[in-house]
């Protein structure tokens, strides 16, 4: 089972959920972060499997992304708060943590994170963790700082970074940074590409390649985008191991362009870009097993036939922030 297209595999017995049990099931995970809940589909078509699989608890203030996990649990990057102190003015971060949770979505601990703070700031829009992937017994992440706050301990403040703890909350440490390295720009998402990683960069609208060493010599433009003519503000990486079938056979990776022009971009192994596909605003992109493309955007998580285009509509719910997808072959 891969860690990054993903589908959480219930084995040895029932998975349980309020009005409902599901006997060696899989589930698409998907981040509502409107209502600070997780959300379970089905990845054969889409279809709702339990819009509450991890439900609302205080906990989770922005989520991004939820991942399975090698050891049963399911992880989610949460880019909490940020807020203005009220004596000193400065820009802080609170609440931004990555949360473990069961899979009956009963709370486990919190991974690593930033204070909890409830008093003397003023709450805005959140940033922090954002992108998450798994790699044996290590949790990779991006830290995204695109507001230039001051970041609570143990993160450092004002900047852009990844990161990696182990799976027992030990051993804090930063791969690659944009302070040393500006070319890495504002980080979302993070994905294991070739042993190394794949990072996206809103503010460069490029997509980074970044050693799993280290990046000491900067971080590497897998893709140069101008923002314009090509991908802009890239949110959410989705693997492509089979390509499109015979439409882009040499085809490798998705990413989701948030802003205008906005739509899913298609590249080879070497970051050349084969194909936009022009639906609006995607922040995750995920696959179904149907070949659809699932994709979200605001209130909306909808669906792209690559092979033909169409698209269609899977809900649209008031109030909800869909982001980051998990799920696919």
């Amino acid at each position: 089972m891969t860690l990054r297209n993903l589908k959480i595999a219930v084995f040895g017995g029932i998975l349980a959920f309020p009005g409902l049990a599901l006997a060696q099931s899989e589930v698409l995970l998907v981040v509502d972060s409107g209502k600070d809940r997780i959300c379970a589909l089905n990845p054969a078509d889409g279809s709702t499997v339990n819009l509450n699989f991890i439900p609302t608890d205080g906990r989770m203030k922005s989520a991004i992304e939820a991942v399975g996990t090698p050891w049963g649990t399911i992880l989610v990057s949460d880019a909490g708060s940020v807020g203005r102190s009220n004596t000193t003015q400065e820009i802080v971060y609170v609440d931004d943590a990555i949360l473990e949770y069961g899979l009956d979505g009963q709370f486990i601990r919190k991974i690593v994170g930033g204070l909890d703070v409830t008093g003397g700031v003023i709450k805005g829009v959140g940033e922090g963790f954002s992108g998450l992937c798994v790699v044996g017994s290590s949790i990779y992440f991006s830290y995204c700082d695109a507001t230039g706050g001051v970041d609570p301990p143990p993160m450092p403040g004002n900047q852009n970074a990844i990161w990696r703890i182990g799976a027992d909350g030990a051993g804090l440490q930063q791969v690659c940074s944009a302070i040393t390295n500006p070319s890495l720009g504002v980080v979302r998402d993070i994905v294991q590409f070739g042993g190394d990683f794949l990072v996206t960069d809103s503010d460069g609208d490029d997509i980074e390649l970044v050693e799993v060493t280290g990046c000491s010599t900067g971080a590497t433009p897998w893709h140069d985008s101008n923002g314009s003519n090509g991908i802009n503000f890239p949110r959410q990486i989705m693997l492509l191991p089979n390509g499109v079938g015979e439409i882009f056979p040499n085809a490798q990776v998705a990413v989701g362009g948030f802003s205008a022009p906005g739509g899913i971009y298609v590249y080879d192994g070497a970051g050349n870009e084969l194909f936009p596909y022009t639906v609006p605003g995607p922040r995750g992109v995920g696959q179904l097993d149907n070949g659809e493309w699932i994709y979200t955007g605001g209130t909306q998580i909808r669906a792209m036939n690559p092979a033909t285009g169409m698209d269609r509509q899977v809900m649209n719910v008031s109030g909800s922030s869909f982001f980051y997808v998990t799920g696919g072959p």
